[in-house]
């Protein structure tokens, strides 16, 4: 199964100049991302597979992109769903 994601964010990570990373107050993300969750045996368990780009907006200036990378695993609560596997 696959799926995009959207978010906001706050928090204080900047790469921004040539000093960076480093801590600047007040920091707005915005996050556009997706990935894959593939089941593992017909169970609640997921192996998860994903990441996301996080963009800086507002100041300050000289701000850079940076990715967060996802590999893990999932696990569902309620009712399993089994999937078609190919």
């Amino acid at each position: 199964m696959g799926f995009f994601e959207l978010n906001y964010s706050q928090g204080d990570y900047c790469y921004c100049g040539p000093d960076d990373p480093y801590r600047y107050p007040n920091l707005h993300y915005i996050g556009f991302g997706g990935g894959m969750d593939y089941p593992i045996r017909k169970s609640n368990l997921y192996a998860h597979l994903g990441g996301i780009l996080h963009v800086i907006v507002g100041s300050p200036e000289d701000k850079y992109h940076f990715v967060i990378y996802k590999i893990g695993l999932s696990y569902r609560l309620g009712k399993p769903k089994n999937a078609v596997l190919p």
